[in-house]
């Protein structure tokens, strides 16, 4: 059983982010996990749509910012 099904995190591709590494490692952990990860709204509107129903089942959502 895993812990965690799907990760979004959104960044702006405008700017530079000074935590650019943090990022990629995020990234890369979720590739070699074979976890889907949603950095802009268009992948986490197909991911969320793409999701079985969770009617019953418990769910657990954490926000982090930064």
């Amino acid at each position: 059983m895993r812990e965690i099904d799907v990760v979004f995190f959104f960044v702006d591709p405008l700017f530079a982010q000074p935590h650019d590494p943090d990022i990629r490692a995020l990234l890369r952990v979720c590739n070699v996990h074979n976890v889907p990860a949603a950095t802009n709204l268009a992948t986490a509107d197909l991911i969320i749509a793409g999701l079985p129903s969770c009617a019953g089942a418990p769910v657990a959502i954490r926000v982090i910012t930064t």
